[in-house]
């Protein structure tokens, strides 16, 4: 068999080295020090120029979606928009704006706007000010956003991104989960029962992404033993997604180079790629 480059003799082939490649030059040390180096590299990068920020995360079209929304609102016009509350009819206009600056921010930022944007959503709702239908409508707007949250967080595949976003996550999901709990007499509004039902349960996703994330690297040489040991059991009964052929190769190949490079993280990912790609096959006996 044969499809857009790829052969099970090929697979095989990579299978065979992979196991023999074996993970004895892994050691936590090694995994962990390469984790602390690539946080420190991100937080580098944090304290470069907006510009040079810009240079490196987006492409070509959010630079002009960017100065777009400047010639549309002026400088001004953000500065003011920037302290309008979800309660003010101005509202509308400041969504606009966070939705292009949310476009233009690299990953980790993102995250942490979306929590501010929510954040302050809640505290409109808390607000005595708030009337039943902002309530209603903003209501329904925090359950969207906290969904999406959970949603882009679950959706980081590099576990060394995540851990280095682990004390910012902690402390928002820390932050939230205060908005569950009851604080006395207020005279304020309190926020509805199915908003606190959405914010613990994103609160606790959210949280098992970190865990699994340190679990990872405190563990790795263990799991990538497991997913090499699961695809190198028995070749001949692995069975992929015919579109996925070509990028189970080149995956199983970075898997093996990265192994060669000490980055033990990066071998898992590329691993857990390609275990998401097999097919649940079940050959039944005949009768």
């Amino acid at each position: 068999m044969k499809n857009q480059g790829f052969t099970n003799e090929e697979l095989s082939t990579i299978l065979r080295s992979l196991k023999s490649e074996g993970i004895s030059s892994f050691n936590q040390s090694k995994v962990k020090a390469n984790v602390f180096n690539k946080i420190a590299t991100q937080a580098m990068s944090l304290n470069k120029p907006v510009l040079l920020s810009f240079n490196r995360y987006i492409n070509i079209f959010k630079p002009v979606m960017a100065i777009l929304a400047l010639a549309l609102f002026g400088y001004s016009g953000i500065r003011i928009a920037s302290g309008v509350s979800p309660l003010s009819p101005l509202y509308a206009v400041k969504e606009r704006i966070n939705t292009v600056t949310l476009s233009v921010l690299p990953e980790n930022k993102q995250i942490e706007k979306q929590f501010q944007i929510t954040n302050e959503k809640i505290a409109a709702i808390k607000s005595s000010e708030a009337s039943k239908a902002q309530v209603s409508k903003l209501s329904a707007s925090v359950k969207s956003d906290l969904t999406k949250l959970s949603t882009d967080i679950k959706n980081i595949k590099d576990t060394k991104q995540i851990v280095a976003l682990s004390k910012t996550l902690e402390a928002q999901t820390e932050s939230l989960q205060k908005e569950t709990q009851v604080l006395g007499v207020t005279t304020a509004n309190t926020l509805p029962s199915d908003i606190k039902d959405t914010i613990k349960q994103t609160t606790q996703e959210i949280l098992a992404v970190i865990f699994e994330a340190q679990n990872k690297t405190n563990n790795c040489p263990k799991y990538v033993e497991e997913r090499i040991t699961g695809l190198t059991a028995n070749p001949d009964m692995n069975y992929f997604n015919p579109s996925k052929y070509s990028e189970v190769v080149s995956l199983l190949k970075e898997a093996k180079n990265k192994m060669q490079n000490d980055d033990c993280l990066g071998a898992l990912a590329a691993l857990d790629t390609v275990e998401s790609y097999k097919l649940n096959i079940v050959i039944q006996p005949s009768e």
